[in-house]
Formats: C-alpha cells, structure tokens, sequence
C-alpha cells in the first residue's frame, strides 16, 4: 500500500509510543498532547491512508486492514523499535487493537479511546459505507467530519476541517468501505499487554461498549472524563495526565 505519513519527535531517549488518529482527522488530532506527551515519550504520529499527508488508497484492497497493519509494524521496524505502545482516538482505537492483537510481541501497551468502530457500531444501529461522494459539501454530511464539532478550539477546528475537506473523496470512500473489518469485539479478551481506556463519558453511543471492554479485557484500566468523542481534544490536560501515569507504571 502506498507509503503512510510519520511524524517522529519528541523526547528522543523516551519510550517509543505511535499515535493514531479517528476517521476524517490527521494528525492534527494531537496537537494539544503532543507537547506534554512529547517530554516524556518518543512520539511517532502516523496518518492513516488518505489521511493528512498520506497518499490517498486507490482502491479499497489497497487499505485493508491487514494492509495497513503490515505498514504500521513495517514503521517500526525501519525507525529500529523492538516494542512500542499504542495510542489510538476513534477509528485509530480500532486500528490499535487489531494491531496489538496481530503484532502482540511489538506491543508494550495499549491506549485507546471512544472506538465505537471496534465494537462495530452496533449499539448505536450506525455502519459506515458504501460511500459514494460528489463534493466536499457531501463529505461535511458525513457525522465524524470535524465541521460538527462543538468543543474544540476554533483554530484547531478550522485547521482540522480544512484537513479533512482536501481529502480525495474516493479515498474516504475506499476506507470507509473497510469499516466493519476494523471491529474486534469477539477478540478482546486475546489482548496481552496492559490496557487504557480512556472514556470521554458524554458519548451516549459508546458508553454501553465500556461493559463490554471491562468484562472482556484482563489487564484494563479505565480512565472516565467529562466530555465526548474526541476526549484527548475536549480534555487534553487530563488525557495527558492519564496517559503518562498509565506508560510510566
């Protein structure tokens, strides 16, 4: 598959961590995270196909998930990491722990937030694609575009919705396509390595999916905030505080 985009940065004697971001979004996702994240940990963000600076997927195959993973542990291996932890928002979440469960002996631990592609959107009755795009105003339709968000700051939200509306809109569709493959429900419980969530508690949607991720993952610490989707934006300092506890243990 085409060649994913890699930020690596900050604390170049810190533990390795890698960064994935939701549907729609880049790594702009992390902006308020990456500087304190960033002085304790070696950051590597990575945007997903068709995302930021990642060439966009020609075809759906081209972003399957186990072509993606395959590219994902194919960065670490060329940055010359034996084992990193994983932190995912959103469809990166999902990302994350379909990666953990492929790569377990490439993980030291997993992140993740609000995934309700994980847990295959089935308890808000919502799939994502086919899709068939004819415009940027159609793909501001779309739920996750980051347009509709309501707790951002306004230049981070500009930033990210001009991002997400220069994206090539076979792209989105090709990955939106891959959706369903991404749940991993039925395979919780196979998770290793210790587990974070970290739940942004006003996302309805997602909160009957916390019951499910308790009873099935062993080694599981969640971490309840007030606030929505995209947590680690509408509550950085506390996102930041709960991640750096949780990789320092």
């Amino acid at each position: 598959m085409s060649q994913l985009h890699v930020v690596d940065g900050g604390n170049p004697e810190g533990p390795p961590v890698v960064f994935l971001h939701g549907f729609l979004s880049s790594n702009l996702q992390w902006q308020l995270n990456e500087e304190r994240l960033g002085s304790v940990f070696r950051t590597i963000f990575v945007e997903l196909p068709g995302h930021g600076g990642s060439a966009a997927p020609t075809s759906v195959d081209e972003c399957a998930p186990d072509r993606v993973l395959s590219a994902l542990d194919g960065i670490r291996v060329d940055l010359g990491i034996d084992q990193w932890a994983v932190v995912g928002q959103s469809l990166g979440g999902a990302v994350g722990i379909r990666y953990t469960l492929a790569c377990p002996t490439s993980v030291r631990a997993l992140v993740f937030t609000n995934s309700r592609a994980a847990f295959g959107f089935s308890r808000a009755n919502q799939t994502v694609g086919p899709l068939r795009l004819a415009s940027t105003a159609e793909l501001r339709e779309l739920p996750f575009h980051p347009v509709h968000a309501r707790r951002f700051p306004q230049h981070l939200k500009a930033a990210m919705v001009d991002a997400a509306d220069r994206m090539d809109l076979d792209g989105v569709a090709h990955m939106a396509a891959n959706s369903p493959s991404w749940q991993s429900s039925d395979e919780l419980d196979q998770l290793a390595c210790p587990v974070l969530l970290v739940n942004g508690v006003w996302e309805k949607a997602f909160q009957p999916h916390v019951a499910d991720a308790r009873g099935a993952i062993a080694d599981l610490m969640i971490v309840n905030l007030e606030g929505g989707h995209s947590i680690n934006v509408e509550q950085p300092d506390a996102f930041n505080d709960a991640v750096v506890a949780f990789l320092s243990r």
